[in-house]
């Protein structure tokens, strides 16, 4: 209202005050639409009243960008950066626009970039140059700057390169700053050493750099939850378990430690506590496939199965491509004496794993209670194909040996 009724009193100072105050609030409670609204509001006067006040100018643009971002409109928050571009020369602007465009390429937009946000870094660190920060601010944004830059060696599958560039990135504020200057941002360099090392699966590399991060940063809950990960990977699991209780503690509820709670509590066999935390996960978020699954595993163990079934079939609308929860789910179906659709839930999932040999022998099962001998012999002969080795070779070979005899001549 105040921002409606110094408009309608031709106020525009106070309208602009108030609708860069109106942007704020409602960006903050991610109400964007709205708070673009105000902001191009803000944008018409200051253009028809202040066209000399670039700086005010830009950092209302720079807001409106936020919201384009948190509502994916992509194409719009790019177009915003480069206007804000062309009407600037400062170069604190314009290193910062550099930046944030440089990940627009390389983490939001449709098509990835990454010699165009890699270009826009190297430009960054030219007006870096320009700007009278003090050395100490051009030192951590330039560090900052390579730190992007090893997002995008990430993204284009050069982790050594990525890793270096964290490491001299931890490397230089350590010389340049006093030990309780931007502790915060040390430790991501910490933590996204740790995401790399953990990308090629150099497990134990990745623990090393997590428990730095956290020596840094002790309360910061997902450190603990990405930690208790490496150790589930290397079958640690009473220290992943210890790990995920800690972030939970750390922080307000979120799905996903619950979900790897129940992973971990299920691989220790303690069937009940795992799916009581596939509930909590499911609770904060139904929408979740992967404690749906496990969830739905769990009630098969226990002979639940109708609810398994309820939550196969819940977890594939959300995710289909799941050849497991496919075949599990054919095997409900199997056991509930419903083999048609045992059958094209294992079409379907030897359509998206046609090399995994056990998704042959339970379909040469469900082919056999059909009558359709031909075929499930021809299963169990590729079964035999993609598992030369498989303990039970004597016993399909004989069932393979007894069908061909059964199938008729034509």
């Amino acid at each position: 209202l105040l921002v409606h009724y110094w408009h309608l009193a031709s106020q525009p100072e106070q309208t602009v005050k108030y609708a860069i105050q109106a942007m704020v609030i409602y960006g903050t409670q991610g109400l964007y639409e709205d708070a673009i609204a105000y902001g191009n509001l803000a944008l018409g006067l200051l253009e028809q009243h202040w066209p000399e006040n670039i700086d005010r100018w830009c950092r209302v643009q720079l807001k409106i960008y936020t919201c384009y971002l948190g509502l994916r409109q992509l194409d719009l928050a790019l177009q915003t950066l480069q206007a804000i571009k062309r009407r600037t020369d400062d170069p604190e602007f314009l290193y910062h626009c550099c930046y944030i465009e440089a990940m627009l390429h390389t983490r939001y937009l449709p098509q990835r970039d990454f010699a165009r946000a890699e270009a826009l870094l190297e430009q960054g660190l030219i007006e870096l140059a320009r700007t009278s920060f003090p050395e100490s601010k051009k030192v951590f944004q330039r560090v900052f700057n390579r730190n992007g830059l090893a997002l995008v060696r990430h993204f284009q599958g050069r982790p050594d390169e990525a890793i270096e560039l964290c490491q001299s990135g931890y490397a230089e504020l350590n010389a340049h700053l006093a030990p309780d200057e931007q502790k915060l941002h040390r430790s991501v360099l910490l933590y996204n050493t740790a995401q790399v090392y953990s990308s090629i699966r150099s497990y134990e590399e990745a623990i090393r750099y997590f428990a730095a991060a956290m020596q840094m940063d002790p309360n910061y809950s997902e450190y603990y939850n990405e930690r208790g990960n490496m150790y589930l990977k290397l079958g640690r699991l009473a220290e992943a378990e210890q790990d995920y209780l800690k972030a939970i503690e750390l922080s307000p509820p979120y799905s996903e430690v619950w979900t790897n709670l129940g992973q971990c509590c299920r691989l220790m066999g303690r069937l009940q506590e795992a799916r009581a935390a596939y509930d909590r996960a499911l609770d904060l978020d139904p929408a979740q496939p992967v404690p749906l699954t496990g969830r739905a595993e769990i009630c098969e163990d226990l002979g639940l199965l109708d609810q398994a079934l309820a939550d196969y079939t819940a977890s594939l609308a959300l995710k289909p491509n799941q050849p497991l929860a496919l075949a599990n789910r054919a095997i409900l179906h199997y056991q509930l004496g419903d083999l048609p659709r045992a059958l094209e839930d294992l079409n379907q999932a030897i359509i998206l794993a046609p090399q995994m040999p056990d998704l042959y022998g339970n379909r040469a099962v469900a082919l056999t209670e059909l009558g359709r001998l031909e075929e499930a012999a021809q299963d169990l002969q590729t079964y035999l194909q993609l598992s030369p080795d498989a303990e039970d070779r004597a016993e399909v070979e004989q069932k393979l040996a007894a069908l061909r005899v059964e199938t008729p001549v034509a």
